[in-house]
């Protein structure tokens, strides 16, 4: 399903961004670039990153982090290190924005791997949720996506995060690959 609304979001000229492996960006809802007015923002290719994101009624930042640095081991000895630093960039640019975020009913979402039945990467997990759980000051949402091999066959859903908001006060939809998730 998230393929279909992020190709939707795409030729309505309503999608901000999607945000590339590494990076992180912010769409207010509603917000007028170039001459169309953004709603939406996603990700794609998860496969064993993590994605993060605070949604409020206003807007939306979504992060997607690799496990390790692009340049690991010489800039990051560690995927956690590295986890660290990316979610601390994030939670600096949602202080950069907090009046979209603070007393809008945000929410928290942490989107992780699992393999071979467990989550993968515990460590940099609880890493995230911490950071998370401290910027909305309430617990954020898990949500699991399987991690597939590299001769897997992957459905167009597969490692996909699409956030849209109306601009009208309501709470955006979420969607994890085929799962909406709930904000509430």
């Amino acid at each position: 399903m998230a393929a279909v609304m992020i190709e939707q979001a795409i030729s309505s000229k309503r999608l901000k961004c999607m945000v590339p492996m590494n990076g992180f960006d912010i769409v207010r809802f509603g917000e007028v670039v170039g001459e169309d007015q953004k709603y939406a923002i996603a990700t794609q290719n998860l496969n064993a990153c993590h994605a993060v994101a605070i949604v409020s009624k206003k807007a939306a930042i979504l992060g997607h982090f690799a496990p390790r640095s692009p340049g690991f081991p010489t800039d990051f000895p560690s995927g956690d290190q590295w986890i660290a630093h990316m979610v601390n960039r994030f939670l600096e640019r949602v202080l950069e924005n907090k009046e979209l975020f603070e007393k809008q009913g945000s929410g928290g979402i942490v989107v992780v791997g699992v393999y071979n039945n467990s989550i993968a990467l515990p460590e940099q997990v609880a890493i995230l949720m911490t950071a998370i759980r401290t910027a909305i000051e309430s617990k954020p949402h898990t949500v699991t996506y399987p991690v597939l091999g590299s001769l897997i066959h992957r459905s167009p859903n597969k490692g996909m995060v699409f956030i849209e908001g109306s601009g009208t006060g309501w709470l955006p939809v979420v969607w994890v690959e085929d799962r909406q998730v709930s904000l509430t």
